[in-house]
């Protein structure tokens, strides 16, 4: 997955991964970043797994509906369980989905943000 790489080049703190089933975190998981993985996710039996995977701190959150909400729980987040702190850098990753390419078919891709820096709550 790039969002490891491109989190170990820019000296990042933490790649922040998002997901509902844990396929994303899995993904970053087996490069074995030398990094933190912050693995956020709305469902507890999710998080639980996640907990297993390797270089991966799972955290039971609230669901996120647009990809700026995503990045300000990624944020916080961060701060909290002590990752990182204002001025720090975090790459956040979420799977999103596209348009259909037929009608019964739903596409998705992973994109991913480097947070620069991380801000302090209320200040964006």
């Amino acid at each position: 997955m790039a969002a490891a790489g491109l989190a170990e080049s820019i000296g990042a703190v933490a790649i922040v991964g998002f997901t509902s089933s844990g396929a994303t975190v899995a993904r970053i998981s087996r490069k074995r970043p030398s990094l933190a993985i912050l693995a956020i996710t709305p469902d507890l039996q999710v998080a639980r797994r996640m907990a297993l995977m390797w270089g991966a701190h799972s955290v039971h959150s609230q669901d996120a509906h647009s990809y700026e909400e995503m990045v300000t729980i990624a944020e916080a987040t961060v701060r909290i369980e002590g990752f990182g702190r204002n001025g720090d850098l975090a790459v956040v990753v979420a799977r999103h989905s596209i348009r259909p390419i037929r009608q019964d078919q739903q596409s998705a891709r992973n994109t991913h943000r480097c947070l620069t820096p991380l801000t302090q709550p209320g200040t964006r």
